[in-house]
């Protein structure tokens, strides 16, 4: 909208004197994420903001250390409700630098961007050994797990014998298939 103010003598109406048009824009300010996150691919995260004005809808981008891509909500729509929240499933696009941008649909100066850059990692699921068997020694079993990046392509593959304290026994460092099962035989 076009908004004006005048300032006028309350005695004499004749005697005043006006702005010229300006506009009172709405704000929005990211509470999550602030940076230092470390969330998974696949996860479900929160992306929330505060908000003031009478801002209806907005865009989400995120920066994978690169370029800015679009977050869509429901049913692949690009306008989101401007509720303060948003469950963003985190995309396998693995980056130590990445930020969150919530812009006001129709006010592009309306913007805000995550203070602080946040990280998008693999996640593992290690199937077994699952806790609880017994390994022979001299014989082989074979490690197995889960990853949820198609971007990871080689992990290191690490034993502990004082409870997890320490992981200073390597098995090896092996290429990983992707998403799903993975395995790996040891010795």
């Amino acid at each position: 909208s076009n908004f004006k103010i005048r300032v006028q003598d309350a005695n004499d109406p004749e005697t005043y004197s006006d702005t010229p048009a300006f506009r009172v824009r709405g704000s929005l300010v990211i509470t999550s994420p602030v940076g230092t996150e470390k969330w998974s691919v696949g996860a479900v995260k929160p992306i929330t903001w505060n908000r003031s004005g009478s801002i209806s809808k907005v865009n989400l981008d995120y920066f994978d250390g690169t370029v800015w891509q679009a977050i869509y909500g429901p049913g692949n729509v690009r306008d989101i409700d401007n509720s303060g929240n948003f469950a963003w499933t985190i995309p396998d696009t693995l980056s130590v630098l990445a930020k969150v941008r919530i812009t006001a649909v129709g006010f592009p100066d309306v913007t805000t961007t995550t203070p602080g850059v946040f990280k998008i990692m693999g996640g593992f699921n290690v199937t077994f050994p699952k806790g609880g068997e017994a390994l022979v020694v001299g014989s082989t079993a074979t490690i197995t797990w889960t990853s949820s990046s198609a971007n990871i392509g080689y992990v290191q593959i690490d034993y502990s014998t004082d409870s997890g304290v320490n992981y200073d026994h390597s098995i090896t460092v092996t290429q990983a298939n992707s998403y799903g099962n993975n395995s790996k035989s040891w010795p």
